[in-house]
């Protein structure tokens, strides 16, 4: 016969299938029931007609046993899936985030709405097992997560649930999308009540026990008479909380939130509204009670309402714009979704339905690429850089930096060029002072440790400026050493500073430690004793006040240059050629105190 072998081909190409991508196994689903149905929607006298004919009958049998076999091979891939969600088990070293498990479910959700598209009920039964047994698990890796707080677990995986099974638009899952939205939302409150008595946690226990006492009967104007609950005591607790004392305690809390919370889900913004309204809430409710409770004594909270509204949105404005606007945001879904869990057969919808498409990148900029999650944060950020330019919107920061152009795969170029070239002077200046100074001679085991910590510093900054890591940004961050150039003697001291700092936590001490070295070297150099020869220090004083004054552009914020040069990468490359006057000083400043020691001796 003609179609003899084509049975054994069809069950052939199905195995192959299976073997490849359940998504291929969709695409021939999707023919076959097209092709059934097509059949089904023809006059009865056709059918009857059809079914009588050999081929007819063939065809028929033929196209029902295909689509057997491959619902078979797809309740075999949702059977896999389900013993994958029960065998995980979350992470003992990492933070959780969004689950692989959500990530493996959201990747089969995608390749489903890219073949069958929303509403289809071909696959309805695969994502309702699916989706129960995630829901299932889910709450149990939540509740043996040990990095991250079991709510935080919920609320990024229900979050992006309820995200899916909005977009499949099943009829049949519409309960459990109510479901998934409930517990998305049970979650962010518990975690925002969880929250709330951190910033204010005395003041928090102390009314918790004002309401328990009332609760249990005592008369709200009897509660000053309590031991507990008097005026004094009170007082005292107003008084640990000033307004000064909240603001800092909320961006204590913004930290810890935002290092709970992962980059990937986005939620921030929506998790500190949750937490504000929560707070604000039981602000309001301890006013009350000292109304209710207190009302002859005059006292009242340190900080107003509005006062709290303000902390609250300082904190808001320390996440960037860029990375939480819904353009990025919406672009990032749908890069990540499409191209980095991409397969084949997604990558030729792409093609067709074009929900995504890279931006066109010079050539240097293709030279060096990174993972797949970085470069759809690099596209997708100047894809928003370009919306906002038509839309009269000036350029915002992505993830705290402002956007630059990617040369030679670095993430910021320009500063870490001018890092390299700090570290490549203050290598040479190193090695000339090595080679022009006794190891005898005084302060020549420290000018050796400032240069070896600078070149440490130097390193790591390129480092970093290249690549930002986890483990980049702690060796960069973390504060260098301070130096510190103490020299004492009977007759004589000679005290310089000279520092070097990363981290803005830091920032208060390097601004007064930076003006302390300034005054030191303009007005705090001793005298020379009599017979001795010194130094001239007129270059240095030089240095050190340059230093003052270019350090400004630390201060200054400003959107990159050409796309390339922002204020810090200009502070790095006005700090270039300071350690050549510096060493300068050190070389010859060695050597006199050398001179000096030696007529001592003889």
């Amino acid at each position: 016969m003609l179609f003899s072998g084509l049975n054994d081909g069809m069950a052939e190409l199905i195995r192959l299938c299976e073997g490849q991508n359940a998504v291929f196994s969709m695409f021939i689903l999707l023919v076959l029931s097209q092709m059934s149905d097509k059949f089904e929607e023809r006059p009865q006298e056709q059918q009857t007609q059809q079914r009588k004919s050999l081929a007819g009958s063939f065809w028929e049998q033929l196209i029902k046993r295909c689509i057997s076999d491959t619902r078979g091979v797809l309740r075999r891939h949702v059977n896999s899936m389900n013993q994958m969600f029960r065998d995980s088990k979350p992470s003992r070293k990492a933070r959780c985030g969004l689950l692989n498990t959500m990530r493996v479910y959201e990747n089969f959700a995608e390749s489903s709405l890219l073949v069958f598209g929303a509403g289809s009920t071909i696959m309805e039964q695969a994502h309702s097992d699916l989706i129960c047994c995630l829901m299932n698990e889910l709450d149990r890796v939540a509740a043996e997560s040990v990095k991250t707080p079991p709510e935080v677990v919920l609320l990024e995986n229900y979050h992006r649930l309820y995200d899916i099974l909005c977009r499949l638009k099943l009829p049949s899952l519409n309960d459990t999308r109510k479901e998934a939205k409930a517990r998305y939302q049970r979650a962010l409150q518990e975690y925002s009540m969880n929250c709330m008595g951190r910033p204010l946690e005395d003041l928090h226990n102390f009314f918790e026990q004002v309401q328990s006492a009332l609760d249990s009967g005592v008369r709200p104007d009897a509660i000053c008479y309590q031991f507990a609950f008097q005026k004094h005591m009170l007082q005292k607790i107003i008084k640990e909380y000033p307004g000064k004392e909240v603001k800092k305690g909320l961006d204590s809390l913004r930290k810890r939130v935002e290092k709970n919370l992962s980059e990937e889900a986005n939620l921030f913004p929506v998790v500190w509204r949750s937490i504000q309204s929560e707070v604000t809430k039981q602000c309001m409710f301890y006013e009350e009670l000292i109304k209710k409770c207190y009302s002859d004594s005059g006292l009242a909270l340190d900080f107003t309402i509005d006062d709290l509204q303000k902390y609250f949105i300082v904190g808001l404005s320390h996440s960037s714009g860029g990375d939480n606007s819904l353009i990025f945001n919406q672009c990032l879904y749908v890069c990540r979704v499409t191209q980095c869990n991409s397969t084949e057969s997604a990558t030729y919808l792409l093609l067709k339905t074009k929900p995504y498409e890279p931006r066109n990148l010079s050539v240097l900029e293709k030279i060096i690429t990174w993972n797949c999650e970085d470069e759809c944060k690099y596209h997708c950020m100047w894809w928003t850089v370009d919306e906002h330019r038509l839309k009269g919107v000036s350029p915002q920061q992505f993830y705290g930096r402002w956007p630059q152009i990617r040369l030679f795969g670095a993430q910021e170029p320009a500063a870490a060029f001018f890092s390299f070239l700090n570290l490549v002077t203050q290598l040479v200046t190193m090695r000339r002072f090595l080679l022009c100074v006794p190891p005898q001679a005084p302060l020549y085991a420290f000018w050796v440790l400032f240069a070896s910590a600078g070149a440490n510093a130097w390193l790591w900054s390129t480092v970093f400026h290249i690549c930002d890591t986890d483990f980049t940004e702690v060796c960069f961050r973390y504060p260098c050493p301070t130096a510190w150039v103490i020299r004492l003697d009977p007759k004589e001291v000679r005290l310089g500073i000279t520092t070097a700092w990363r981290g803005s936590d830091l920032v208060p001490l390097v601004v007064v430690i930076g003006l302390l070295t300034l005054v030191g070297w303009l007005v705090g150099i001793p005298k020379a004793r009599d017979g001795e020869e010194q130094t001239s220090y007129r270059v240095m004083q030089a240095t050190v006040f340059y230093i003052a004054t270019v350090a400004t552009l630390e201060f200054i914020d400003f959107p990159a240059i050409l796309w390339l040069f922002d204020a810090h990468s200009l502070w790095h490359a006005a700090t270039i050629l300071i350690p050549f006057p510096i060493f300068s000083y050190a070389i010859k400043d060695c050597r006199n105190l050398y001179r000096i020691e030696l007529k001592v001796r003889t």
